[in-house]
C-alpha cells in the first residue's frame, strides 16, 4: 500500500486538525497521533485514510486492480481479462512544504515495476474452476492454492527528472473511480491544491420575481469573489461561512452559467462554483 510519511503530509493533512502548535511529523508522533495512514487504491490517490464514509477501502484487493470486487457474475471472464499483472510505482522527489504547498506533485526520477504474472494466473485459474464446478457462491475457492507469491521487481532510473502529479499516476482503468470535487481539481491542475477556498451554494435557485437576485454561498476561507458568465458585477468581499451574493441586475430569462470564483489572500483561485440554474421573471 501507498503510505506517505513526509512532513508535507503531516503539515497539509494532519496538523490543521490538531492546531497551530503542529508543524511537522515529529509534532504529530510526539502527541501520539498516527501519521502512517495508507492511501488506498484503486480510487484516485487521496490523503484521506480510506476507512469509511465515501472513500474506497480496497485493502482486500490488489492496489492496481480496476474493480471494487473479485471477478463475479456472468461477465466474470471479462473482469478477469481486465486484471493487470503488473504495476508501475514512480519514485518522486517531493519539494519541501515551504517550496510547494500543493499535495501530489514532484519530480519523477525512477520507476519500480512489480510483476505478478504467476500469481494472477493462479487466481484466474481458481476463479474459472470454481465457476465451472460449483458456482461462485463458494468464496473459499478464491483462496490462493499456492501460498507462495512470486514476483519480479525491476528498477529503472529516468534519463532525466520529469514533472509528475497525481493526474499522471491515474491509470486508464482507474478513471471510472475518478469522480467528485477532488478529481475535478486534479483533472485540471494535476494535484490537490491546499489552502484554496472551497465553495458551496447554500440557498436553492428557483424563479426570482425581480431583476435583483441573490443567492447564499458558503466559503471555507476569506477572499475576494468575482462573477463571470451570465452574471457580472463588482468584486465581492467573501468571509468564512455563509455569504449573500448579489448576482446583479438581470433581464427576464433563464440563467445556467453564472460562475463565482473566490481568490484567497495569496492570489490562488477557488474551483469555480456554477450557480444552480434559475430564472428571472417580472410576473408573479
Amino acid at each position: 500500500w501507498k503510505v506517505d510519511e513526509t512532513d508535507q503530509k503531516a503539515h497539509t493533512s494532519i496538523c490543521p486538525e490538531l492546531g497551530d502548535w503542529c508543524k511537522d511529523k515529529d509534532h504529530v508522533v510526539r502527541n501520539h497521533h498516527d501519521v502512517d495512514l495508507p492511501e488506498f487504491y484503486p480510487s484516485v490517490p487521496t490523503i484521506e485514510a480510506g476507512g469509511g464514509g465515501t472513500t474506497t477501502s480496497s485493502f482486500h484487493l490488489f492496489p492496481w486492480w480496476y474493480s471494487e470486487q473479485l471477478p463475479f457474475g456472468d461477465d466474470y471472464e471479462k473482469s478477469m481479462a481486465d486484471m493487470p499483472s503488473s504495476i508501475e510505482l514512480p519514485i518522486l522527489e517531493i519539494p519541501p512544504f515551504s517550496e510547494h504547498i500543493d499535495f501530489g506533485g514532484g519530480k519523477k526520477v525512477a520507476t519500480v515495476t512489480l510483476s505478478f504474472d504467476d500469481l494472477i494466473k493462479n487466481i484466474k485459474n481458481g476463479i474459472a474452476e470454481s465457476h465451472k464446478e460449483r458456482g461462485q457462491s463458494f468464496f473459499k475457492e478464491y483462496e490462493l492454492r499456492d501460498p507462495s507469491i512470486k514476483y519480479t521487481l525491476t528498477v529503472s532510473k529516468a534519463s532525466k527528472p520529469s514533472d509528475m502529479t497525481y493526474k499522471d499516476h491515474v491509470r486508464p482503468g482507474q478513471l471510472k473511480f475518478a469522480k467528485g470535487r477532488m478529481w475535478d481539481e486534479i483533472s485540471v491542475y494535476g494535484y490537490q491544491r491546499i489552502g484554496v477556498p472551497v465553495l458551496k451554494q447554500v440557498s436553492p435557485s428557483d424563479t426570482f420575481f425581480d431583476v435583483g437576485t441573490t443567492v447564499v454561498v458558503n466559503s471555507s476561507i476569506a477572499g475576494v469573489g468575482r462573477l463571470s458568465g451570465d452574471c457580472v458585477g463588482d468584486s465581492i468581499n467573501i468571509s468564512p461561512g455563509d455569504n449573500t451574493i448579489d448576482l446583479g441586475k438581470l433581464a427576464e430569462g433563464v440563467y445556467s452559467n453564472c460562475i463565482l470564483i473566490v481568490k484567497n489572500k495569496t492570489d490562488r483561485d477557488s474551483w469555480p462554483l456554477i450557480i444552480d440554474k434559475f430564472s428571472v421573471s417580472l410576473k408573479k
